[in-house]
């Protein structure tokens, strides 16, 4: 099979997104497309090699997978082994577990499982410091070489055409589940196989086109599918929805560049660069790199790495990747050593290896992330300050969400919920609705452990705020229900993040990494209200207040110090938070109480601003020591929810 260069040159144009995207490099801000690019270039030459093979009548299932192991494994197992030394050196007990659990996962091809349960790869603020989180597109690609030549094989009889047909429903079926999958079940979409093989398929499809070995030459439409990557790259971004009907368009340009790129096309000589095909050939030893030193480099320091510093990481993994491809990939591949040669010892080594990556990892997860050893080894107001974090985060987590009557919380209604519902209002009266997302859910444990009401309901679900909100979210539902059930609740209550309300100049949504207590004052510049967010809450707030009153509680100021800044000063810290830090908060809270109040009269919606009734003084409530009051950068834990719940215990009388 002839060897194409500007294949190569495509994984260029791939990962060095990718890195720049992961690196906050914020103009590459649709980066993560350079994975979807990678997908479809894996399933092209996957299909190619079975298709040539099943053709002649050679296709073995064991040498395929032998070329995918030592294709994958040696680098791969490498760079995890270089990975924990720092893990142990540097991580707290949580962040050691949580890695040894990746790591686990990562051995035993499913990365993307662990993490489609455990991480939202663009919410989560500390998704940055999880070395090993890129593997979850190894995951994919790994899942996929298992299962496709196997069932590639098995359907040969049936002839190329049907296999054809067959691949193509499959990767309609696909498609379809993941446009359903980031209405309904966005971080299972990301993550998960299903939702993704359609891109590997987009390639097989390429190679069964190109099944006569004839390349074909088309300088506009090579050039168009060129251009949709690159505008994917730079206009895409955390808010675009993916995988899903928008990951088209960086696929369909992948599959224009390799069915139309060919010789002599201008995309051909633009890839064929040596600069590119170099980067290419190294792509995925790259890709490997880049997470573990960005990670690590954040775990390390208290404060943000500066970019120029992020721009020396993104160097330095082009430099091992260098080293990984010409010492451990090359080797294997080519099976210059004579012991590399031997099929037995690829088999039989990567067993080994994967048995002991397999024992520490189970090490890590049992030993609560070497906890133990750790607590020994620090200062005692160290460990001290890990339990309070520890158990803000877990068992303190939140107040309890339902008394077993009248005091529940919920992330949307049903026909059993709203029969319930029902049942409370002929027991006790009207009742108080909380609404909102993740910060809704705190309000309820706030409000319901400082009110006497015995009927107070939350309608909260994370992620979720009446400005473009996902199929699966409440408000639709919930305004059916109190248009149809007036006198069921005299109250309602809204609470939101006053993040989402904001944008940045350029109209782009800000990150949780821009609001951290150590990060510069520069990352909050030219700020602004995103008025059409706060027009479709007030536009949906209005509509509920048709039918009763509601509140619409202002954002709170949101700390955001990390676990790292904590467990490095103690808890005898005394905090301090500048105005710039809490600037944006009170943007957010005064757009609110202009928007409400410029139409009072004629709602029966008003403004009550938390900023102002709650007072937060962070060196006060932060935590005293005995106990800490956040569970994250911006929600309150169990103890914090029930000292802001007195500060707030207006609202359920107002």
């Amino acid at each position: 099979m002839k060897h194409r260069t500007e294949i190569d040159g495509l994984r260029a144009i791939a990962v060095i997104p990718v890195i720049l995207f992961h690196a906050e490099f914020t103009i590459f801000s649709g980066g993560y497309v350079g994975v979807d690019v990678f997908f479809v270039i894996s399933g092209y030459l996957i299909t190619r090699v079975i298709l040539n093979e099943l053709d002649s009548g050679n296709f073995s299932i064991t040498k395929f997978y032998e070329r995918r192991v030592r294709r994958i494994f040696p680098a791969l197992f490498f760079v995890v082994i270089c990975c924990i030394p720092f893990a142990w050196f540097w991580m707290a007990p949580s962040q050691f577990k949580d890695f040894s659990q990746t790591i686990f996962a990562v051995s035993i091809f499913a990365s993307n499982i662990l993490f489609s349960y455990k991480h939202n790869y663009f919410s989560e603020t500390t998704v940055d410091e999880k070395p090993l989180l890129h593997t979850w597109s190894l995951g994919v690609e790994e899942q996929f070489y298992i299962l496709f030549p196997v069932a590639l094989m098995m359907l040969w009889r049936f002839g190329r055409s049907n296999v054809f047909y067959l691949i193509l429903i499959i990767a309609a079926s696909s498609l379809a589940i993941s446009e359903w999958g980031w209405r309904y079940a966005p971080n299972y979409n990301y993550y998960l196989a299903t939702s993704r093989v359609w891109e590997l398929l987009a390639g097989s499809i390429c190679a069964f086109n190109q099944s006569n070995h004839i390349q074909k030459r088309n300088n506009p439409l090579s050039a168009l599918g060129f251009t949709l990557i690159i505008i994917s790259i730079f206009y895409y971004d955390e808010a675009t929805p993916f995988p899903s009907i928008f990951t088209l368009i960086p696929v369909i340009g992948t599959c224009l560049v390799i069915l139309y790129g060919a010789d002599k096309t201008v995309v051909c000589r633009l890839l064929s660069i040596r600069a590119f095909v170099g980067v290419g050939l190294v792509s995925y030893s790259a890709y490997l790199w880049h997470q573990p030193l960005f990670a690590f480099a954040r775990i390390k320091s208290l404060d943000l790495p500066e970019p120029l510093f992020m721009a020396f990481l993104s160097g330095l993994t082009f430099l091992l990747a260098y080293g990984s491809w010409k010492y451990i990939e090359t080797p294997f591949r080519r099976k210059k050593q004579p012991r590399v040669r031997s099929s037995r010892f690829i088999f039989v080594g990567s067993a080994i290896f994967i048995s002991g990556i397999l024992a520490f990892g189970f090490y890590g997860h049992m030993s609560n992330g070497r906890q133990t050893l750790w607590e020994e080894s620090v200062r005692p107001e160290i460990s001290k300050m890990y339990r309070l974090i520890s158990s803000a985060k877990t068992s303190d987590l939140h107040l309890p969400q339902d008394n077993g009557a009248c005091l529940f919380n919920v992330p949307k209604l049903d026909k059993g919920i709203e029969k319930r519902l029902l049942d409370c209002m002929r027991k006790y009266g009207p009742g108080i609705a909380i609404l909102g997302g993740s910060h809704a859910i705190d309000l309820f444990g706030a409000i319901s452990s400082a009110s006497h009401s015995k009927f107070i309901v939350g309608v909260t679900q994370g992620y979720c705020r009446p400005h473009n909100p996902p199929p699966f979210c409440q408000y639709t539902g919930f305004l059916d229900f109190v248009s149809k059930n007036e006198r069921v609740f005299n109250k309602i209550i809204y609470e939101q993040t006053g993040r989402t309300l904001l944008q940045d100049s350029k109209g782009k949504s800000l990150t949780k990494s821009a609001f951290l207590y150590n990060a510069k004052k520069s990352s909050l510049s030219n700020i602004m209200v995103n008025q059409e967010n706060l027009e479709e809450v007030y536009v949906y707030l209005t509509r509920l207040s048709t039918f009763t009153d509601v509140i619409w509680l202002g954002p709170r100021i949101e700390p955001h110090i990390s676990e790292r800044l904590m467990l490095k000063v103690g808890c005898d810290f005394k905090f301090t938070m500048e105005e710039a830090k809490m600037k944006p908060f009170k943007m957010a809270d005064r757009a609110i109480r202009n928007k409400v109040n410029k139409h009072a009269e004629q709602t029966n919606l008003v403004f009550i601003s938390q900023i102002n009734t709650i007072k937060f003084n962070i060196s006060r409530d932060f935590t005293s020591c005995q106990e800490l009051y956040w569970s994250d950068g911006s929600h309150w834990s169990a103890h914090g929810e029930k000292m802001f719940g007195q500060r707030l215990s207006q609202l359920a009388t107002f």
